[in-house]
């Protein structure tokens, strides 16, 4: 199945289920919903931001993932932490774009880290501005 393929399903899914993330393995996320990129999932009073038009983005994988081919990458509780950087950029009202830039740096912390879930994922809230 190649990206457009996946972008129209995941289109017609957000049709009934607001929100549609697909994780693409090394091609990053595709997200689908009512909104766009700079919109927040959630407003001020707790209700999930929709507009009349779904519209998706291809969020690439980060970019500080080493190009090393010997480099040794585990794959346990990468999509954990891909969950919770999502799962705490909505916690801080992060729009879009900065909760998957966020979870897509704990997946890859993840990749590098010989634990699944790495004890440097704490640092990575120091460079968000949560508001």
């Amino acid at each position: 199945m190649d990206l457009e393929e996946v972008k129209a399903i995941a289109e017609q899914i957000a049709e009934f289920i607001p929100v549609v993330i697909s994780t693409l393995g090394s091609h990053g996320v595709l997200v689908a919903r009512k909104a766009f990129g700079n919109d927040p999932f959630y407003d001020t009073e707790g209700k999930l931001v929709a507009h009349t038009m779904i519209t998706s983005r291809l969020y690439p994988p980060s970019s500080f993932i080493s190009d090393d081919p010997n480099e040794t990458f585990n794959v346990s509780g990468c999509g954990d932490c891909l969950t919770a950087g999502i799962i705490y950029g909505i916690h801080k009202n992060l729009d879009e774009t900065s909760c998957l830039s966020l979870a897509l740096k704990a997946a890859a912390l993840s990749l590098t880290s010989l634990d699944a879930v790495p004890t440097s994922l704490s640092l990575l809230c120091k460079d968000i501005k949560c508001r």
